[in-house]
């Protein structure tokens, strides 16, 4: 392994400018078709970016990123957090500038990728192609569109950063100082970097093994087990994992090592929201391609002649460096997300499958360079990445708009409640009835056949996908100026919660929204003492200092006939939402109902 990472093209190339203004140029140009897309409120950037006053540029907020995990995502992650802070500063709430520097940060990684590529001693065109390749691929899409993503390539950037800072100061026997403080700059940024260290030791064993090693690795490794100490004190209260149960335990981190490693090359199911691993026909499928693959690499030393000791050495190393990327997303014992596996996962991943491609190709090209397997690979490189860039130009339009992204990821056999709920939010924010009863009508589905989807039962919900679906079919009537029809779904779920039966997702924010939509259903089929019943629900769902809360206590104390508490309460929501034409008509209705008590009742719910 050490004669392999010999820098057998250590001369710059007269090539060298072309191929490093290409880096930054194609993943630019092939990206910027979505520079021009809003934030996906529906889906973290509203709470992470547009709703985030703690982004506002000020020493106090500078400090609070510091001992504190970000708002949505609950991880630890200051260094993405200062990105998105400059941006604000920068560039206020105009989505443009945000993604126009994630795209640059995207293709600033590409070209620290073909750094290391370079120091490793893969020649100039071959870690140009390869660098390209895995910039352009569709799978990074998720990572550059989606802004709230800003930790994939900024965490590629500092990772590349670091790890080729490391092998250079280690190849000039120099303690990595610059190394350290990029590498900590990644884990602040994503905390699944946090195995880096693990890679760097890799390489340090590959160039030299003997035991002066050592000291250019202790800083490296203290420094990261301090920042982990560190992180795990700031954000260890916010950890929500889900445990998992046999055989699941050992199917989906074997169905994520295979999925990972073949779409790194092959892409496929470029599906965002959360797919999850069954016992079906699809997970077969990739086991099987996955044993093909191991099998094929397995017969690499018959093809090509290489020795045994050789061949299982570098694969040793390969497998080492490939696992300190994917222990973190492999979901072994427990998932720390809603999903089992996913494109942005493969971020930093993929990058070391097109490295350890690139040094193969290396290894042909210097066996034999005639200038006819030259043309071949040179041609065949090309012909994939225009297929990438095609693919990934024409992916791109699905996350324009949040709803056509949770469409797009509705489209598999069983898709994860995440993006019905999803759409469902996208319906709720902006009053489309249909919308919310496509949500509503794939929830109930989707309870009615749990039995036939094939996930253990530790992960079906059927009696929450049941009452979310009921949730947004009556949200759907309501918004379509249907209170009478909406009372009829919404009943359900009452007669169910007063059964203590009662499961929605999200049941912070929606149980307030069923309890107001209720009482406005209520109070239009004349029914004011229900109506009073179900505002006493939502009262204490509600954050009591919120405009919401004043409205609900204002209404509460109009259908008791308090008038004056009644107006107090919603003076105070009038206060804290001006422009909101219920609390409005509100506040004039009961203005004429303290000056005159001929004057029959009719008051609006906010929601």
């Amino acid at each position: 392994m050490a004669e392999a990472l010999k820098t057998a093209d250590t001369k710059k190339s007269k090539y060298e400018w072309l191929y490093i203004v290409l880096l930054i140029l194609i993943p630019f140009v092939t990206f910027i078709a979505g520079a021009d897309y809003p934030f996906m409120l529906e889906w973290d950037d509203s709470g992470l970016i547009t709703e985030n006053t703690r982004l506002i540029p000020s020493f106090e907020n500078f400090k609070y990123f510091l001992s504190n995990v970000t708002y949505t995502q609950m991880i630890f992650s200051p260094a993405l957090m200062y990105s998105l802070m400059l941006d604000r500063w920068l560039f206020g709430l105009n989505a443009l500038g945000y993604h126009i520097h994630n795209i640059l940060l995207h293709s600033i990684a590409a070209l620290l990728l073909y750094g290391i590529a370079r120091h490793l001693g893969i020649r100039s065109w071959i870690a140009f192609f390869i660098a390209v390749l895995w910039a352009v691929h569709p799978q990074r899409v998720e990572s550059v569109i989606w802004i709230t993503e800003r930790k994939d390539v900024l965490a590629g950037v500092f990772s590349f950063a670091a790890m080729l800072t490391f092998m250079r100061a280690f190849d000039r026997r120099q303690i990595p100082y610059w190394a350290i403080v990029l590498l900590l700059l990644a884990m602040a940024t994503k905390p699944s970097t946090l195995t880096m260290p693990g890679i760097m030791v890799i390489y340090a064993l590959c160039r030299r093994r003997e035991w002066g090693i050592a000291k250019y690795l202790w800083p490296v490794v203290t420094a990261t087990m301090a920042f982990y100490v560190y992180s795990y004190i700031v954000s260890h209260a916010n950890m929500v994992g889900t445990a998992d149960v046999m055989p699941r335990l050992l199917l989906v981190p074997l169905h994520n090592a295979f999925w990972y490693l073949i779409t790194a090359v092959v892409p496929f199911e470029l599906n965002p929201i959360y797919p999850r691993v069954g016992f079906d026909l699809h997970t077969l499928g990739v086991l099987t391609a996955g044993v093909i693959l191991v099998a094929a690499c397995a017969a690499a030393p018959l093809l090509y002649k290489i020795s045994w000791k050789d061949f299982l050495f570098k694969t040793l190393s390969f497998a080492g460096v490939w696992l300190c990327c994917f222990l973190p997303v492999s979901a072994i014992m427990m998932r720390f997300s809603n999903t089992d596996y996913c494109d942005r996962y493969n971020y930093l991943l993929s990058a070391v499958v097109w490295i350890g491609i690139g040094m193969l190709v290396e290894k042909l090209v210097s066996k034999n360079d005639s200038s006819r397997n030259l043309r071949i690979i040179i041609t065949g490189s090309i012909c994939i990445a225009s297929v990438y860039i095609f693919l990934s130009i024409s992916y791109i339009p699905a996350w324009r708009d949040t709803k056509t992204l949770f469409m797009r990821a509705l489209e598999i056999p069983y898709p994860n409640v995440k993006a019905i709920e999803g759409l469902g939010r996208v319906g709720l924010r902006r009053n489309d009835p249909e919308t919310l009863e496509l949500a509503g009508n794939m929830f109930i589905g989707l309870s009615r056949e749990s039995k036939n989807i094939l996930l253990s039962e530790e992960v079906k919900d059927p009696v929450s996908d049941y009452y979310t679906g009921v949730f947004y079919s009556g949200m759907s009537l309501l918004k379509a100026s249907k209170p009478l029809e909406a009372l009829e779904v919404f009943r359900l779920a009452e007669t169910a919660y007063y059964k203590k039966e009662l499961r929605i997702y999200a049941a912070d924010e929606y149980l307030s929204f069923l309890w107001s939509s209720l009482a406005s259903c209520y109070l239009a089929a004349g029914r004011p003492d229900d109506a009073l019943r179900c505002l006493k629900v939502q009262q204490p769902l509600l954050n009591q200092e919120s405009a919401d809360a004043y409205f609900c206590r204002g209404l509460i104390a109009f259908l008791q006939q308090d008038f004056q508490l009644a107006r107090r309460e919603w003076d105070k929501a009038y206060s804290l939402r001006p422009d909101d034409v219920n609390i409005q008509h509100n506040l004039k209705k009961v203005e004429l109902k303290i000056n005159s008590t001929n004057i029959p009742y009719k008051v609006e719910n906010s929601k």
